[in-house]
């Protein structure tokens, strides 16, 4: 089974591609000293990217998935 492009962008359609949540919404931990909260803070604005609740794509990494068909009589 080999699937196209076109058939992952019928599956992609099933997601929400308006963003509800950002780094903003991060709650971080009062128990922090104001200096660790702030370095949470400025570690998150520059990772903000990876705080996002839309689903996306990457080329970081790669896996194989091997799909076999069992006979009737197995």
């Amino acid at each position: 089974m080999n699937l196209k492009i076109e058939d992952d962008k019928e599956l992609l359609a099933l997601y929400s591609v308006k963003q509800k949540e950002s780094v903003n919404d991060v709650v971080i931990n009062p128990d922090l000293s104001s200096e660790q909260q702030d370095e949470v803070r400025s570690l998150s604005k520059e990772y903000k990217e990876i705080f996002s609740d839309v689903p996306k794509v990457t080329n970081l990494i790669e896996h194989k998935v091997e799909l076999s068909l069992l006979k009737e009589n197995q």
